[in-house]
């Protein structure tokens, strides 16, 4: 989904509906809920790697760390956590000429980017909670998606495009 509120608008609306469903015909809400929620989550881990565009490295990790440093090869990628931390120091990496997508889902997600001058950024959160600091610049979001571009990301030659969708997401970005 290319409009990171629309994670939350429809996991909100599925929600409401399974309450509604539930009050209408007297039935125990929670013995319904967490099966639907298992079975979706379920289909979600087996059914998301065929949403990737191709050339797209995709992973999931229950609970893991993604320390990237130094000298390495930026390419296209999406990670599934449930709770989850991408340390990611750009300056010495090969990023590649266009627009690099990276993508981070979980129910905790804290993303951390350091990022040459000469690197645009452009960040989308759909979070039920966000706290970010972009480039010095705070914001916190709580229901509300996050959508920010750099002051560059137009004009450079090589754009880093991050989209975290997650319950909780912490992000920090920052030009050495």
């Amino acid at each position: 989904m290319r409009n990171p509120g629309s994670f939350l608008g429809i996991a909100l609306i599925l929600l409401g509906v399974v309450l509604f469903t539930a009050r209408l015909f007297n039935l125990d809400t929670w013995a319904i809920f967490w099966p639907l929620a298992l079975m979706a989550g379920g289909l979600w881990i087996i059914l998301r790697p065929n949403f990737a565009p191709d050339g797209t490295n995709v992973r999931f990790r229950f609970i893991g760390e993604i320390d990237r440093y130094g000298d390495w090869q930026v390419n296209d990628e999406e990670t599934s956590f449930f709770v989850g931390d991408a340390d990611l120091d750009l300056t010495s990496a090969d990023i590649p000429e266009g627009e690099t997508h990276l993508r981070y889902m979980g129910f905790v997600t804290n993303v951390k980017l350091r990022l040459p001058d000469d690197v645009g950024l452009q960040v989308r959160s759909g979070s039920f909670v966000t706290d970010a600091s972009l480039f010095g610049i705070d914001f916190d979001r709580v229901f509300s998606p996050l959508e920010y571009t750099s002051e560059n990301y137009r004009d450079a030659s090589r754009k880093i495009d991050l989209e975290v969708n997650s319950f909780v997401t912490e992000l920090a970005a920052r030009h050495v």
